[in-house]
């Protein structure tokens, strides 16, 4: 264990080769925690990071890996607490349907259609400007 300390001492300093020794060590192991295989790279990458951000704060009195365990057990945990409507990623497909209810079957041809039209266009960019990203 205390070369995992003089490991996680040099990766806190700034040394580049023990962070990128300390990733790989943990790597693999966190991989397996994720719950679903087609999640476990994104959770892994997310558990690295958290592991990676805390590493100051590790003291030795578990392995660096039993240690990981616990950040990314509650990382996973803390997904699995979201709510339906905060985990479901919602995407512009699912809107589609939605879309055409209520649409008028011709287009409005009457006075400032064309710039109604680009209010609408504009209105809409703004929109998908303000999702969040993936």
């Amino acid at each position: 264990m205390s070369s995992e300390r003089e490991l996680v001492a040099l990766a806190v300093g700034g040394d580049k080769t023990a962070l990128e020794d300390v990733v790989r060590s943990l790597q693999d192991p966190l991989y397996r925690l994720a719950l679903r295989p087609s999640d476990a790279e994104d959770a892994t990458q997310e558990i690295l990071i958290r592991v990676m951000t805390r590493l100051a704060s590790w003291r030795g009195e578990a392995t660096l890996l039993t240690w990981s365990y616990r950040v990314g057990v509650n990382n996973l945990l803390n997904l699995r607490r979201q709510s339906p409507h905060e985990a479901r990623a919602l995407t512009l497909d699912e809107f589609r349907g939605d879309l055409a209810d209520g649409l008028a079957s011709a287009d409005y041809s009457g006075p400032d259609a064309d710039l109604l039209a680009e209010e609408v266009r504009l209105g809409c960019t703004q929109a998908v400007l303000q999702l969040p990203g993936p």
